[in-house]
């Protein structure tokens, strides 16, 4: 039954602490009807952060979550399982048996069948709730908050409960509902309802306390959620859009002198009461982005509308009903070309009949297809036919996963005969202009141009659309100049960027009228001449503001300083509201006197980038609330805190909530802390877990930093890092170290294994990367002797490294990732028997590598080997067969290995055997070749024939690498 409390019983265990400290990766996927074995495989991989947007066929997203599981305790929850078919379950099933001991997949279900394909435990049965802890669900929402429990209501209320069959949705939602009834005669209606005496099944025990809920909201609540139906089951829906959508609908009332903003978060909230939106998430600022309906809360809404509403998915018939009104297109698994193009023209003819659409909401912005058929020379713009849907109030356009031809900036041209339109939504739309006959439209409420990137353009008469309440122009880079006279668009509540001109029309004091709210980005400050200026633009008074950011050209120059900068940056004072505050190349002495004076107590986020010339650092650690602080390129400040300055009871204190700190490019920071002495108590930094410090060679010392987790450390300059950056007593719970792009690095520094001292016990990952000059890591050998936890040793591009001394120590390592060092011999390791955890082994790049190092031998708890690029590799030795805990084999682009050894035969638990760009051993490991029966008995072989690579280039730095990445990937994809 639905509505019993699965999916919240599955989240407390998921959200308990003694669950959390049991496994390394905890992940959720909500699964619903469609088992779709891909689509599965790829929202595991991105639950775990990964991405499998570059992948096309099934088995390399298999290999890839394998890959991903394979050195992990996990714990999997597949929420709202209805498949019943064995054969998909096996499929996904084979991605997910990888793990370490102790991994878990937990499975909320309501059919017994799905029980029996898939659990290996007995499944817990939930019951509905008693009586009395029914009623006590019930009475919560119904009198909660201090509200007098009046005797007979409660009587009444006892028998409504008694109808909700120990459904806790239904008594949640009925609860909220009577709340709102304060007679008698109310409450026995509702208890007296004919919708009680629906035909009973195990669903109409829920749905008609759903339905009563329903019946007693407002007119205006009841359009507003009935429309959510147009949303696919499981889908997060965004606040925002949904309160625009439902604006351009017409579905909010006015109330006085409110906005219909506040109106629509009014609605949303009261649904959210009413158990109608549920999974509520909230952003850093506690804010409301994005919430869920119950499956049996969106049949609800479906069967309101009926056929009004439709969302619809490729793989499915196009058909579109009579009477549609709003219509959701999802694009997403299409094969060819030739299957999109079919789309378009059955949705065109299906739409053609009709002209009754009020929403036309087209996403595909999440092919997932072969990228060659689909590439410019084969896909064009998907030409839906919108000039004859004038009836639309609300239209979104989102491809950015297809290219669109030269001629698609004509094609908007048609929304010109959109004369009703209100809302309009246009992702990633490689145009440089929009068409002039776009501010034609004139009841057009909510304009969203998101990552526009090649937008250099608005129309030049846009502050004639009066009606005109949202602007968003996030990640339009290229655009250089606002419309004219952009202060006239009264109404306006969200402008994400300004960008401020010299010409009146294009002045920064084109803000002072207007009333925003969210985001607010101002460019091109130097534009502003003085404080006068500044002070035009009115933050102060706009409360709704809480994230602001300020900056000055990139293209300034910077050797011709602005005259009263200093002036402008004072003027231009946040309201108290403010959550986030970036500030962006200030070529000021001194921050303004608002920074200094703590004025903005609710910052949670703060971003200063490129403030050169600012010799003192605001005295930020004194927010209460601050929990991201990112610093970047302020040359000039020598510390983030004088502690001195501290309150006088004795401690120091600073930075009490900060979670996340970047320093990136602060030449002169010699400490974080200033005036620290010797016996006093300092409480600084309680809560930082993350923190990256980059090119900040001057630092030497890290306070004590409790909970600190990772931390990761570059040098561009120095061939040394302070030893004082990394005392075990100042980090005790450390769990993962990266060192990166230091080109000049020689050795890393100490990790106190000296003096009887102990090291990292708590380190679990440890990297080296792009540290080019390094030929050993350490000239102490015993420093891997500290990290007695490590788990995972990643080391790569170290062109130099030849060694990796005294290996041996690292008894809890269970994964080796070795990329791109060709100097690294690895037979001159020490043996790998003591690694008595090691599980996988990665191996690339290394075109010296002839044959696998005997130190590999005795690694008999190894189950994944990865070995790619290793040109030179030519055999594999027949000790492999030693390896017998192997369970996944991957050899990629070793064109001179010519065969495989007999000893493969004796891999017993070995389930998968990948080879790709590898032609000799391709065709001899195809069935019927030299080969195969030597792997004939794995049950998954997977052989692909692609292009074999070209020597890599030896580009130094990043960029230069990405090149040749972008290269290689075209060399692939053909």
């Amino acid at each position: 039954m639905g509505g019993l409390g699965k999916t919240t019983l599955a989240q407390l265990v998921y959200n308990d602490e003694r669950v959390k400290n049991q496994f390394e990766t905890r992940n959720w996927v909500c699964v619903s009807d469609d088992f779709d074995v891909k689509r599965l495989t790829k929202a595991i991989i991105e639950t775990m952060g990964g991405t499998a947007s570059d992948l096309i066929e099934l088995e390399s997203m298999q290999s890839r979550l394998r890959e991903m599981l394979s050195r992990r305790r996990f714990l999997l929850v597949l929420d709202d399982v209805w498949n019943e078919n064995q054969d998909k379950w096996d499929k996904l099933k084979f991605s997910l048996t990888c793990g370490i001991q102790g991994c878990s997949i937990l499975v909320t279900t309501r059919l017994e069948k799905v029980e029996s394909i898939m659990g290996t435990f007995p499944a817990h049965h939930l019951k509905g709730l008693s009586k009395d802890d029914c009623w006590a669900l019930f009475k919560q929402r119904a009198f909660g908050d201090g509200r007098e429990e009046i005797a007979h209501l409660v009587v009444i209320g006892k028998e409504i409960v008694k109808k909700c069959g120990g459904v806790p949705l239904a008594a949640k939602a009925l609860g909220s509902l009577m709340r709102f009834k304060n007679t008698e005669t109310e409450w026995l209606f509702v208890r007296d309802s004919e919708i009680w005496d629906l035909p009973e099944d195990e669903e109409n025990n829920i749905l008609p306390a759903l339905r009563l809920s329903y019946n007693h909201l407002p007119s205006h609540l009841r359009q507003c959620f009935a429309y959510c139906s147009m949303f696919p089951k499981d889908h997060w829906i965004e606040k925002e859009q949904l309160v625009h959508l439902w604006m351009a609908n017409g579905f909010i009332p006015s109330k006085g002198k409110m906005e219909l903003e506040d109106i629509g978060n009014e609605i949303f909230n009261e649904l959210v009461w009413r158990s109608f939106f549920q999974d509520v998430e909230k952003n850093d600022y506690l804010n409301v982005v994005n919430c869920k309906m119950h499956d049996l809360v969106h049949d609800l809404a479906c069967s309101i509308l009926g056929k009004e509403c439709l969302t619809l998915k490729t793989g499915e018939e196009i058909i579109v009903p009579k009477g549609i009104r709003h219509l959701s297109l999802k694009l997403e698994n299409m094969l060819s070309s030739d299957d999109l193009q079919m789309l378009v023209a059955s949705t065109n003819e299906s739409l053609r009949k009709f002209q009754t659409i009020r929403t036309l909401l087209l996403n595909a912005s999440r092919l997932d297809v072969d990228y060659r058929p689909f590439s410019a020379a084969y896909l064009k713009f998907p030409n839906f036919n919108i000039s004859n849907r004038r009836c639309l109030r609300a239209l979104e356009l989102s491809f950015s996963s297809v290219s669109w031809r030269p001629s698609s900036a004509a094609y908007l041209t048609h929304l010109r005969y959109l004369i009703h339109l209100r809302y309009l939504k246009l992702y990633m739309i490689s145009i440089s202009t929009l068409p002039e006959s776009l501010s034609n439209l004139k009841h057009l409420q909510t304009l969203i141009l998101d990552r526009c990137r090649c937008l250099q353009k608005l129309p030049a008469q846009l502050s004639t659309m009066s009606s005109l309440r949202h602007l968003d122009i996030c990640g339009c880079e290229s655009l250089r100049q606002m419309p004219i006279g952009i202060g006239k668009l009264i109404h306006l509540q969200t402008l994400s960027t300004f960008i401020v001109g010299k010409k009146t029309g294009y002045r920064i004091n084109e803000l002072k009228g207007l009333n925003l709210r969210g985001q607010l980005h101002i460019r091109d400050l130097e534009n502003v001449k003085n404080s006068v200026d500044a002070k035009e633009a009115n933050l102060m008074e706009k409360r709704n503001l809480n994230w602001l950011t300020l900056s000055w050209s990139p293209h300034n120059d910077q050797t011709h300083i602005q005259e009263n900068v200093d002036e402008v940056l004072e003027g231009l004072q946040p309201p108290i509201s403010m959550k986030k505050l970036e500030i962006e190349r200030y070529q000021g002495m001194k921050f303004p006197s608002w920074m200094e004076d703590l004025s903005l107590q609710n910052l949670v986020r703060v971003q200063l980038i490129d403030c050169s010339r600012c010799e003192n650092f605001p005295p930020l650690g004194h927010l209460p609330f601050l929990k991201f602080l990112h610093v970047s390129g302020m040359d000039s400040v020598r510390y983030l805190l004088d502690v001195e300055s501290d309150s006088g009871d004795g401690s120091a204190k600073g930075f009490p909530l900060l979670e996340e700190l970047q320093l990136y490019g602060m030449l002169n920071l010699e400490e974080l802390l200033l005036n620290v002495t010797r016996g006093r108590e300092v409480v600084v930094f309680p809560y930082l877990v993350s923190m990256r410090i980059m090119n900040c060679d001057k630092l030497k010392t890290l306070p004590l930093l409790p909970s600190l987790k990772s931390l990761f450390l570059q040098t561009k300059e120095s061939e040394n890092i302070p030893e004082g950056l990394l005392q075990n007593r100042n980090l005790p719970v450390l769990e993962s170290l990266t060192f990166d792009n230091s080109p000049n690095l020689v050795n890393l520094p100490r990790l106190s294994i000296r003096h009887g001292e102990y090291g990292f016990s708590s380190l679990k990952e440890f990297g080296v990367n792009q540290c080019n000059a390094m030929k050993y890591l350490w000239e102490d050998e015993t420093q891997f002797q500290g990290l007695c936890s490590l788990k995972v040793l990643r080391i790569e591009w170290c062109e130099r490294l030849v060694s990796l001394p005294r290996i041996r120590y690292l008894t809890a390592l269970e994964r080796l990732y070795i990329n791109q060092c060709p100097g690294l011999e690895l037979s001159l390791l020490e043996d790998f028997r003591h690694l008595t955890s090691l599980q996988k082994i990665d191996i690339i790049n290394l075109p010296q590598l002839i044959s696998l190092a005997e130190i590999l031998r005795h690694t008999t708890t190894l189950q994944h080997l990865r070995i790619f690029g290793c040109e030179g590799l030519t055999v594999l030795p027949e000790w492999i067969e030693n390896l017998t805990s192997l369970r996944t084999i991957e050899i990629c682009y070793c064109p001179n290995l010519t065969f495989l050894p007999d000893g493969l035969r004796q891999l017993t638990m070995l389930q998968t055997l990948v080879i790709k760009g590898c032609p000799v051993l391709e065709t001899r490991c195809r069935e019927g070749g030299e080969d195969w029966q030597k792997i004939y008995h794995i049950p998954k072989v997977i052989i692909r024939s692609w292009p074999l690579r070209t020597p890599m280039k030896q580009n130094r730095g990043c960029w230069g690498r990405l090149l040749e990445l972008k290269r290689r990937l075209h060399q692939i994809l053909g």
